[in-house]
């Protein structure tokens, strides 16, 4: 008759043996993906207005009429970022003119991104953006 060393059925422990470990794993699995200080903000967030996507290299803003190219944005100690970045596109009647800078600024609240934007935008002031990717390029017309 062969016998199973490994199984868990036999084992005094039974599945309390894997608790610890398995615990400790998820938390520092957890911790890894949790924005903190100095570490580069990842993913994509977006309202009907804007689409925000961060990468280790390179992050990109998306606005009706406008796309801007940013650093990778990283994160303070008050989970707070503050990035210029440069105009790559405008469409339409935006104040703006590609290759000019654009500041942004924002800070990650739960798993939302709240955005500012440069006075130099009309009418605009903070954005409050969710997990997701949502298509906002269309230029009114």
């Amino acid at each position: 008759m062969v016998t199973n060393r490994l199984s868990i059925k036999n084992s005094p422990l039974g599945f309390r043996g894997l608790t610890v470990p398995v615990v400790l794993g998820a938390l520092a699995c957890s911790r890894a993906l949790t924005p903190g200080p100095g570490r580069p903000l990842l993913g994509t967030w977006s309202s009907h207005t804007a689409s925000l996507t961060a990468a280790p290299s390179a992050a990109g803003l998306v606005l009706p009429c406008l796309t801007v190219r940013l650093q990778p944005l990283r994160l303070d100690d008050s989970s707070r970022f503050e990035v210029t970045g440069i105009i790559a596109s405008v469409a339409g009647s935006v104040p703006r003119h590609r290759g000019d800078p654009f500041p942004l600024n924002g800070q990650v609240v739960g798993d939302r991104v709240v955005i500012h934007y440069p006075r130099a935008l009309q009418d605009a002031g903070a954005d409050t953006l969710t997990p997701g990717h949502a298509d906002v390029s269309m230029c009114p017309s």
